[in-house]
């Protein structure tokens, strides 16, 4: 199984008491381990999210090239999921 990272915590605004330079401190993020389904259904959430396509079509257009990773952020976003869809 392949593992997730999901962030909950943002770093400190520039104008925070923390300022530019501060570090964080936490450390309760979680981690989760994903079967290949719940990858491709992650993949299939976040590219609906994000670029209104299916996972499905996602993949199948990523592999034609008929995507690029320069178009627009979000397809770099998506992109970085693939791999925990198998």
């Amino acid at each position: 199984m392949l593992a997730y990272n999901g962030f909950k915590d943002k770093a400190p605004a520039a104008d925070s008491p923390s300022g530019l330079f501060a570090m964080a401190t936490r450390t309760d993020n979680e981690i989760r381990e994903l079967t290949p389904e719940q990858g491709q259904q992650l993949l299939d959430d976040k590219a609906r999210q994000y670029l209104g396509i299916s996972g499905e079509e996602f993949r199948t257009r990523w592999d034609a090239g008929e995507i690029d990773a320069d178009d627009e952020p979000d397809v770099m976003r998506v992109a970085m999921l693939l791999p925990l869809a198998g």
